[in-house]
């Protein structure tokens, strides 16, 4: 296992290197190989990249718990606005049943409320609307409902390798 000061530096390292985010405003802290992102980004997507560049130098998981996403005050989306794109975002993506999902926007925090009949559907649901201009934090609430998994469902699930049959 790298010492912990060359773990930190690898991770600065990287992330001043890749231009779709401004690292400045980031700190790394390394304890027992365990690393601790804190700070400022100005999107959930730059929150994400910073997080998949920290996994990926460590090879492990990533607290970035105290990693905050605080958008630039010029943007001024209202919430209305924002609402809007979420329903169009969830309406174009062909793996979101827009139909039975809720967009609720409340000073930036986009909520998701509903049901789906597949975990991937849920999923897709919370990727179409991650990244958009204006949100501050998404509650995805959407519940899979329960079903009744019919005699060829279950043998393609259990014949599909354990990596990919637990990819729902």
């Amino acid at each position: 296992m790298k010492p912990d000061g060359l773990i930190k530096r690898d991770v600065e390292d990287e992330l001043r290197c890749d231009p779709r985010i401004d690292d400045s405003a980031v700190a790394v802290a390394v304890s027992g190989g365990v690393v601790t992102l804190s700070g400022l980004v100005r999107t959930h997507r730059q929150r994400s990249v910073v997080m998949q560049i920290a996994e990926w130098v460590t090879g492990s998981t990533v607290n970035a718990a105290q990693l905050a996403v605080q958008p630039p005050d010029e943007v001024g989306f209202l919430d209305s606005e924002i609402a809007r794109r979420a329903e169009d975002a969830l309406r174009w993506d062909v793996e979101v049943p827009s139909s039975r999902i809720t967009v609720r926007v409340d000073d930036g925090t986009l909520t998701l409320d509903g049901d789906v009949h597949w975990e991937f559907e849920r999923q897709a649901a919370d990727r179409a609307v991650r990244h958009l201009a204006g949100i501050h934090r998404v509650t995805n609430r959407v519940q899979v409902l329960p079903q009744r998994l019919e005699p060829c469902d279950a043998l393609y699930l259990s014949s599909r390798p354990a990596s990919i049959a637990n990819r729902t």
